[in-house]
């Protein structure tokens, strides 16, 4: 499996939208099974931590798979 992750963001300034392309590191590993935070590749991790940044938002629970306990919790402090 190989992930390349594309980040779309909008700001919006004087009600005119500009769009940015931000490219990063995707990963290759199955991450359906990880369950800690700790466990998720780097670029994963890298990824949810971008995210977090570009919206101001804390994600605590990121989903890796269908199933309702597919979930890995973020930890609050630190970054990857």
């Amino acid at each position: 499996m190989c992930v390349c992750v594309c980040v779309c963001v909008c700001v919006c300034v004087c009600h005119t939208p500009q769009i940015e392309y931000e490219t990063m590191p995707g990963w290759q590993q199955d991450i359906s099974k990880v369950r800690r935070w700790e466990d998720l590749p780097l670029a994963a991790r890298n990824y949810i931590q971008r995210l977090e940044d570009l919206v101001g938002v804390y994600c605590k629970w990121i989903g890796v798979g269908p199933g309702r306990d597919a979930l890995v919790v973020k930890p609050r402090k630190g970054k990857c």
